[in-house]
């Protein structure tokens, strides 16, 4: 195994991967987006159910009307502002439940 200060610059550049401490990296595999995905279990949670028709009946009153926005810009914010109170919720109770242990 070859130390980092044994790699210039240059000669890194031209592998594409760098060096962290000892440990190889490959850059390919750093820039993977890491997707989202829903909990399905928290659809058996009636007080998250609640919670997103409540917050979708308040979010849709007011912006559905907005002459300004199109319907898909609207629709875009809708997932990404629902996408928020989901991770926010499964987070405060992931934080209950280690509370609990």
């Amino acid at each position: 195994m070859i130390q980092e200060t044994h790699l210039n610059l240059e000669e890194s550049k031209k592998l594409k991967q760098r060096w962290v401490g000892q440990v190889f990296s490959s850059q390919a595999l750093e820039n993977i987006p890491k997707q989202w995905r829903f909990n399905n279990s928290l659809l058996k949670d009636d007080t998250f159910i609640s919670l997103i028709e409540n917050k979708s009946k308040e979010y849709i009153s007011i912006n559905v009307d907005s002459l300004s926005v199109s319907i898909q810009t609207v629709w875009e914010a809708f997932k990404a502002t629902c996408r928020g109170w989901i991770i926010s919720h499964a987070s405060a109770k992931h934080r209950k439940a280690i509370k609990i242990k």
